[in-house]
């Protein structure tokens, strides 16, 4: 459907808009757009432009029109592995680390807990001294996490894996700055939620044919709802106010 830009009101008007300030990229798409919803009868839309912006109007729909510059991908199964492998590179966390961490979470009084993180920490800043490259690890870690809370609707992953993942969101975002955990957050972190990870477990049969009887209960009652057309109600409206 097109989009006629005028200057001012020397020009017949359509169905259309009026834009009293800039719009730019996708905000300027999202604003026009709204005008080329169908209507019987509609063919033209015109949009009265007092700030001059057709040019980046039309700039902005040219963009995204050419769509993503993307291909589609398939999740890629190993991306998780890759990101915990990095990590335990790193030199810093291991496998038993988060083992370790996860039981106490699980069983251990908050105190204890709160302690192996705060020796994590300590290891941590020993062994990265500069400030960007423990900004990477912290962002690598969350960086898995993400990843594997993603990748597990897809795919199943050993329990190592989900216990490293359940590791790196609680240590994470307290190797750089200590925080305090609220009680909320300490019951949240205490339960297991499941993703869409989806296990086989077999079949299960019924024992026999099901056969469906028709309902018994009484169909509903009252007046049926009164059906008005938008002019009616406006003209209900009027009278009554």
């Amino acid at each position: 459907m097109a989009n006629k830009f005028l200057a001012g009101f020397d020009q017949p008007l359509l169905a259309g808009m009026f834009l009293d300030k800039p719009v730019v990229d996708r905000n300027a798409v999202q604003t026009v757009s709204r005008l080329n919803r169908c209507h019987d009868g509609k063919e033209d839309v015109v949009v009265v432009d007092f700030t001059n912006n057709a040019k980046a109007i039309l700039k902005a729909f040219a963009k995204y029109r050419k769509g993503t510059p993307f291909e589609p991908e398939e999740p890629d199964k190993e991306q998780c592995m890759n990101l915990y492998m990095k990590i335990l590179s790193a030199g810093v966390f291991t496998q038993a680390d988060a083992q370790n961490l996860v039981k106490l979470l699980a069983n251990g009084p908050d105190a204890q807990v709160q302690f192996t993180v705060g020796a994590l920490r300590s290891r941590f800043q020993t062994r990265i001294a500069d400030l960007d490259d423990r900004k990477a690890l912290v962002y690598l870690l969350a960086h898995f996490v993400k990843s594997y809370h993603f990748l597990t609707c897809f795919f199943t992953y050993p329990d190592e894996i989900k216990e490293f993942a359940a590791f790196a969101e609680y240590v994470g975002p307290q190797l750089i700055k200590q925080g305090s955990v609220s009680d909320l957050m300490k019951l949240v972190r205490k339960t297991e939620v499941v993703k869409a990870a989806v296990q086989y477990q077999g079949e299960v049969q019924s024992g026999g044919t099901v056969k469906l009887k028709s309902g018994k209960g009484a169909k509903g009652s009252g007046q049926p709802i009164k059906k008005m057309s938008v002019q009616d109600m406006i003209a209900t409206i009027r009278d009554k106010f």
